[in-house]
């Protein structure tokens, strides 16, 4: 694997675990503890490839009163 196969592969696998902790990078359940490294690294690489984790959030869908809950 090239080094720039391998960096490419880090960025997508730290993408992938912010996605799967809604955005949290440290912390019980964080993208950090997800791949295995301290939050601070995280925090480097994602600053480095210029990624911010709030995007990665997932975003609440706003419940629609039906009929049924009006009455």
């Amino acid at each position: 694997m090239t080094e720039q196969a391998f960096c490419q592969r880090q960025r997508s696998n730290a993408l992938k675990a912010l996605e799967a902790a809604n955005g949290k990078v440290s912390g019980a359940g964080g993208a950090a503890e997800l791949l295995g490294i301290k939050p601070t690294t995280l925090a480097s690489r994602l600053h480095k490839w210029g990624i911010d984790p709030r995007q990665c959030r997932k975003r609440r869908s706003k419940k629609v009163p039906t009929n049924d809950t009006l009455n």
